[in-house]
């Protein structure tokens, strides 16, 4: 029967990565990525390495965010010896208010 034989697989698969102690591990540790925080890629990137690692019992880290956001551009340091750049103002007519 092919219904005996994807079980004894199954079972094969279970006891290859540790037996089912370890598959619950497994399981929390996906669980706990897929709550955390960071993106959808870092989530499965975090669950994959999770899954390489067989019962490891949170040896997977949260996902952190390490871009900035979108919205945001990165801004350059000045150099500690650059000069302040200059104020514009809105209405070059209008007198510096300094």
């Amino acid at each position: 029967m092919k219904l005996n034989r994807i079980a004894d697989m199954a079972k094969q698969a279970i006891d290859k990565r540790g037996g089912i102690d370890a598959l619950k591990q497994d399981l929390n540790e996906v669980k706990d990525v897929a709550r955390g925080k960071g993106s959808l890629r870092e989530k499965a990137r975090a669950a994959a390495e999770a899954m390489k690692q067989p019962g490891s019992g949170g040896a997977a880290e949260q996902p952190q965010a390490t871009t900035p956001p979108v919205d945001t551009p990165p801004q350059p340091a000045p150099a500690p010896d650059a000069p302040p750049e200059p104020r514009v103002h809105p209405d070059p007519q209008a007198p510096d208010a300094a």
